[in-house]
């Protein structure tokens, strides 16, 4: 099991290490992280128009060099644009945004050789936004992203049950009456320990800027009428480019971590929505208690918080930070980001 908070102090004392830096890889942008069972951590990031990963063997405390995975044409990258990891099935998946449409890129032997792409969008240019999220279990990983099929913005959604290598027919999670839904947030996926599928976005309802949820119970062919989380609104006429995460706990339940205003929120059903405190670009881990990163502004200091403990300052340097943990077995809790020295950092948050 892992250790996970002594009273006052959340995270493990030792500092952040660099996984990456301008002398290996110039310009690493958007890193993304998943953990496996047994404690492995993988980085994925872009640079300029290529794909990257970075292992760690050791429970994040060392990071293999960088391999490239694939150099799309036009990748899309910046501002939550970049790619997404999950782990499934045996295989490491890999899904980015290339020619505006989203494709995977999967390895059995992982990481060290890469199938693919295969496409995730079943009409051609439909994904120009390169936004999106991906949620995995054991036997599928679930894609949503902004659509653009229809004229206005939408939330499509597409399920791999073979490791990445082959997708179902698009669904449309949601169509906004507006005729759009927020136009540059990226959407959440997360599949609970009961199969079920949730999407998070935010939405654009009568000048609302608002997150919401819609699930499905029947690996994404069908989807609920979505419901809004937390009890305000955001009336903006703009994009704040700010979607937040969304994570199962151990119990099938739903963690989101997004923002309102200048305001970070958590949302756990049946609950009051909790104020963690001022920021921007939130990520969420739900299990072990809930670990969660954001940032005091774009970019800045990162701030982390486990569970209901105050937030604490990880590092003064962030950009685009996510945080990672294991959904079965034994392994770390880890945050990674960006400096503006061009430099991916890791932290591990909580292991045993």
């Amino acid at each position: 099991m892992l250790l996970l908070a002594v009273a006052g102090l959340a995270f493990i004392g030792s500092g952040p290490i660099k996984v990456v830096g301008p002398d290996l890889v110039e310009n690493a942008q958007e890193p993304q992280a998943v953990v496996g069972a047994q404690g492995t951590v993988y980085v994925v990031f872009g640079s300029k128009e290529s794909l990257y990963l970075s292992k760690s063997l050791d429970r994040g405390r060392t990071f293999e060099k960088p391999a490239k995975i694939a150099t799309p044409a036009n990748l899309k990258i910046g501002m939550r644009r970049g790619p997404r990891i999950e782990l499934t099935d045996g295989f490491v998946v890999v899904t980015a945004s290339s020619d505006n449409n989203l494709y995977a890129w999967r390895s059995s032997d992982d990481g060290k050789s890469w199938m693919g792409p295969n496409k995730v969008n079943d009409k051609d240019g439909s994904a120009p936004e390169g936004l999106q999220g991906v949620g995995a279990n054991e036997t599928e990983i679930a894609c949503a992203w902004l659509d653009h099929r229809d004229g206005g913005t939408e939330i499509c959604a597409s399920i791999s049950q073979d490791g990445g290598e082959n997708w179902s027919a698009n669904t449309m999670v949601y169509n906004s009456p507006s005729g759009t839904v927020c136009e540059c947030c990226h959407p959440s996926v997360a599949i609970g320990s009961d199969g079920a599928i949730h999407v998070m976005f935010r939405n654009s309802l009568a000048g609302n800027r608002d997150m919401y949820v819609a699930d499905s119970s029947d690996d994404g062919q069908t989807w609920s009428s979505p419901t809004q989380l937390g009890g305000g609104h955001w009336k903006l006429d703009a994009c704040p480019m700010d979607g937040g995460a969304l994570s199962p706990d151990e119990d099938a339940h739903l963690v989101s971590l997004w923002r309102r205003q200048d305001a970070i929120y958590k949302d756990v059903p049946g609950e009051t929505e909790d104020r963690i405190g001022v920021g921007q670009q939130p990520w969420i881990y739900g299990r072990l208690g809930g670990y969660g990163v954001y940032l005091k502004r774009r970019p800045g200091p990162l701030m982390g918080f486990h569970g209901k403990e105050a937030p604490t300052k990880i590092a003064d340097d962030a950009n685009d930070p996510m945080v990672a943990g294991p959904f079965a077995g034994n392994g770390p809790v880890v945050a990674v980001w960006t400096t503006s020295k061009g430099e991916i950092m890791e932290k591990v948050l909580a292991d045993d």
